[in-house]
Formats: C-alpha cells, sequence, structure tokens
C-alpha cells in the first residue's frame, strides 16, 4: 500500500525525534523504502534514506517531485537541505526498519480489506479488520443517523457515549440537522474532518454515496484528541471498501426465522439489546422509516406511541409506551 509523506512525518515522530514541514502532501503515493546509492538516479514515487555524507551529490539531482528524501542523522539541523523533506534523528538501520515494518503494516490490511470483499464478508467484518490499525472507534452510518455497524477496543464505548435515551438523543439530532457546518460537509467528496464543537466529539469522515447522492458516512472518531489529518487517505480507501459492499448489497445476515415482530420487541422491550445488531437484523427498506418513527412518532392520548410504518408493512400500526425511556441510535 502507497503511503503519503505526512503519515510518514506522523509515524516517525511516534518513535523518533523528527524535523518535517507541516504542508507535506496528504495523498497516499510513496512505496517501499530503499538505502540511497551515492551517484544513482531518484526513482519516482520511492523513499530514499540518506546521510549527512550524502547530501552533497544529493543537490545535483535532477528535481522528483513524487520521491522522498529522509535524512538520517545524529543531530537535527536547523533547516531542512534540499531535496531532504523529513530528517531523522536516529541510525538509518533504525529508521528503514521502522518503516519497512509500517509499509508491512499496512499492505497487509489492504491485502486482508480485498481479500474480505472476494469473500462477501459483511461491514461490520471490515470495520473489526480495521480497528487495529486506527485504534480508535470506527463507525458507518446512514443520513438518518440510525448505525451500520461499529467497532470499537472499549466494549462500553458505544452503549455508553452513542446510545441513549429518546429525550436525551432528540436535541443533539436536532442540532445536528439545524447546523450550517453538518449541511455544508453532507456532500463532500474524500475524507474531511467535522469539529467537536457541534456534537462534543471530533471525528474523520468520508461520505459514502449511492445513487449520486451521500447515503452512509464512515466516521473515525477522535476519543484521543490524537487524530492526525495525514490519516484520511487510509479512511478513503476503507470507504471505497465499504462503498463496494453496499453495491453487493453485503449487510450483517439474519437468520430468515427472525421475524419482524421480534426485532421490533427486541429494540422497544429490551434495555440491554445491541442496538447495532437490531439495525442490522431489520430488512433495509424499514431501517429509515422506522428510525424516523422511533424519533417522531405521534403519541396517542392513552400515552402510547403510534409507529406507522411504511412499504410492504403500511399496513401494520406499531403502538408502545411513550412512557418508558427508550434508546435510539445516532
Amino acid at each position: 500500500m502507497k503511503l503519503s509523506p505526512a503519515f510518514l512525518a506522523y509515524k516517525l515522530s511516534s518513535a523518533f525525534s523528527v524535523l518535517a514541514p507541516e504542508n507535506l502532501p496528504l495523498s497516499g503515493t510513496l512505496e517501499l523504502p530503499v538505502l540511497y546509492q551515492t551517484g544513482s538516479a531518484a526513482t519516482a514515487h520511492r523513499v530514499f534514506l540518506c546521510t549527512e555524507e550524502q547530501i552533497g551529490s544529493l543537490s545535483s539531482l535532477p528535481e522528483e517531485s513524487s520521491s522522498l528524501f529522509l535524512l538520517c542523522t545524529e543531530e537535527l539541523p536547523e533547516e531542512l537541505p534540499v531535496p531532504v523533506s523529513i530528517a531523522v534523528k536516529s541510525s538509518v538501520s533504525a529508521v528503514f526498519s521502522f518503516l519497512q515494518e509500517l509499509f508491512w503494516t499496512y499492505d497487509s490490511w489492504q491485502k486482508e480489506l480485498m481479500q474480505a470483499r472476494l469473500d462477501g464478508k459483511s461491514i461490520q467484518h471490515l470495520l473489526n479488520l480495521s480497528l487495529p490499525v486506527f485504534a480508535h472507534p470506527l463507525m458507518v452510518v446512514g443520513m438518518d443517523f440510525s448505525i451500520i455497524a461499529a467497532a470499537s477496543e472499549e466494549p462500553s464505548f458505544f452503549p455508553e457515549k452513542v446510545f441513549g435515551s429518546l429525550d436525551a438523543t432528540r436535541p443533539l439530532l436536532l442540532s445536528l440537522t439545524e447546523s450550517s457546518e453538518y449541511a455544508s460537509v453532507r456532500d463532500l467528496d474524500g475524507w474531511f474532518r467535522f469539529p467537536d464543537h457541534v456534537t462534543g466529539l471530533g471525528s474523520l469522515c468520508v461520505n459514502i454515496t449511492q445513487h449520486g447522492q451521500s447515503a452512509y458516512r464512515l466516521l473515525l472518531l477522535d476519543t484521543k484528541k490524537d487524530l492526525s489529518d495525514s490519516e484520511g487517505f487510509l479512511l478513503e480507501f476503507l470507504a471505497e471498501m465499504i462503498h463496494h459492499a453496499f453495491l453487493h448489497n453485503v449487510m450483517q445476515k439474519t437468520s430468515p426465522a427472525q421475524s419482524l415482530h421480534t426485532v421490533l420487541l427486541r429494540a422497544l422491550d429490551d434495555r440491554m439489546a445491541d442496538y447495532i445488531a437490531v439495525s442490522q437484523a431489520l430488512p433495509p427498506h424499514l431501517l429509515l422509516p422506522l428510525s424516523a418513527a422511533l424519533r417522531y412518532g405521534s403519541e396517542k392520548p392513552d400515552g402510547k406511541l403510534g409507529l406507522r410504518l411504511s412499504g410492504k408493512y403500511s399496513d401494520r400500526l406499531l403502538r408502545v409506551s411513550a412512557r418508558r425511556r427508550y434508546r435510539c441510535v445516532l
């Protein structure tokens, strides 16, 4: 998998002292690192590790903007010499080993995702494979705020931070739908950062389209306040795999014996229900109508909440107690 100059600098800074400009490219264009041989030409899209003794010979090379020169040195310079893009305070062997492991990790992740799609695995499976790579909670949500799939290293994260009662989540949903910032990113292409002052938790996001319109959104939640924009191109790749899954109608499978009646009772009557699993068990054409009904259903004089379904279930009216506090998904 090709990685970006900004991402390499970000990862290197977690293990070494690094000097790098803030405006390094964010797109994944670089392939496996090699040790620069004095006098050789620069190959496109490669990471060249060099030493201070080789700086003089580098200045005479023709400019190759797609390659990256990484200086390994005992002391960081005050300024980066041309054409060096990143300087690392360490030995060539240590940096080379670190980069080899880094490229191997993301190359393996890419292959696992692609194989999972060939095997017809679910969107939930794609998120589970990606969780160790991002080390932050991941969600795929519909534009009606229903959760399609979610993964977190902390099992309690989603029940405590994302799910809530109808009364607690309605103000948040209304603030999102009325937010100009939310409206401005609804149809964006590529990754973008959604600020934390709107929802209380920032995130990197990618919209996923169906029939030319944004239908879903992939979110990488910034729970540790350390997400880097340099990870955006990785999130875009994951979104491509999820988009492919949606095109081939791959959702979490449910038993044919599991009736709509059973799913609805579980969603409404079980306070400990796994609401991701519940939403995945519903027929796709009911996800949006039901979630809308749960949020905006009309309360009857007898204290019952009438939920009018649509599609082939349009003749059914589900009436549940409005006095109890039910959770809904965002």
